[in-house]
C-alpha cells in the first residue's frame, strides 16, 4: 500500500505547476511517473481510499487523466 505522503509529492508539484512555479518539462516528467504508478495493480484502490485528503483540483486531474487501467 502507498501512503498519503507519496501522493502528496505529486499534489504539491501539480499545485506549483498550476501556479506557474514549476517548469512544464518537469511536470510532464512527474506526470509520466504518476501514470506509471497508477497503472500498478492495487494503487487505484489505495488512491480512492485517501482521495478526500487532497486538493480537489489535483483529484480531478488524477481522475480525468488516469482512469482505471
Amino acid at each position: 500500500a502507498i501512503n498519503v505522503g507519496f501522493f502528496r509529492v505529486f499534489e504539491e508539484a501539480f499545485l506549483h505547476y498550476n501556479a506557474g512555479r514549476l517548469e512544464e518539462s518537469y511536470w510532464i516528467s512527474l506526470s509520466g511517473q504518476l501514470e506509471a504508478v497508477m497503472s500498478v495493480p492495487g494503487i487505484r484502490e489505495d488512491w480512492l481510499g485517501m482521495i478526500d485528503v487532497f486538493d480537489s483540483e489535483f483529484c480531478r486531474y488524477v481522475e480525468d487523466n488516469f482512469p482505471t487501467i
